[in-house]
């Protein structure tokens, strides 16, 4: 039995269709103009005739380049213009790819731009030279001669009697509920 791959054109949501369309065109050292042809809105073979083990080893790489890929079988394969695009006729040939090699970088990073930072209004001490002048704070002063320690248990302080507050309100009336208090005649 023999198998395809497929790429659905599903990007893993890790990664922009722009990074997976250069990893892939690393992966199969191919242009990108020509891969970008593998997210037209429809699965696309790209290769075929290969046994199970190999097939899985593409899926794997074209996953970890970002992209979803199916094994299916070659007979489905065969019946693929419904399901998918035969490369060979909307491309160059399938047989065109290659896989990296193991261990190959298939990433190209991209160094970011270095950021403009105005630092002409600083400078630098030489090594060892002290930048900051150490200022002595004298020992305070405190005169705790007067003071000394309770036993432990004792009471520090003298409970304080706060003496009921003598407030006359002989002269204060309550008023019925809802009636009206303030005399608005006035």
């Amino acid at each position: 039995m023999t198998y395809a791959i497929v790429i659905t054109g599903e990007i893993n949501p890790d990664f922009t269709q722009e990074q997976v369309i250069n990893n892939l065109a690393a992966l199969f050292k191919k242009e990108a103009s020509f891969v970008e042809k593998f997210f037209c809105g429809k699965p696309v073979v790209i290769r075929r005739n290969l046994d199970m083990q190999n097939a899985q080893k593409y899926q794997v790489a074209i996953s970890k380049a970002g992209c979803n890929a199916k094994v299916i079988e070659e007979d489905s394969a065969s019946h693929a213009p419904a399901e998918a695009v035969k490369t060979n006729k909307t491309m160059n040939t399938a047989n065109d790819f290659t896989v990296a090699k193991a261990g190959e970088t298939i990433i190209q990073y991209e160094m970011p731009e270095e950021p403009n930072i105005d630092i002409s209004s600083l400078s630098m001490s030489d090594p060892g030279e002290q930048i900051v002048n150490h200022v002595e704070v004298p020992e305070a002063n405190i005169d705790i001669s007067n003071i000394d320690l309770s036993p432990s248990g004792s009471v520090l302080t003298e409970k304080n009697i706060i003496e009921d507050p003598n407030i006359d309100i002989s002269n204060l009336s309550m008023a019925h509920a809802g009636s009206e208090i303030i005399d608005t005649d006035k």
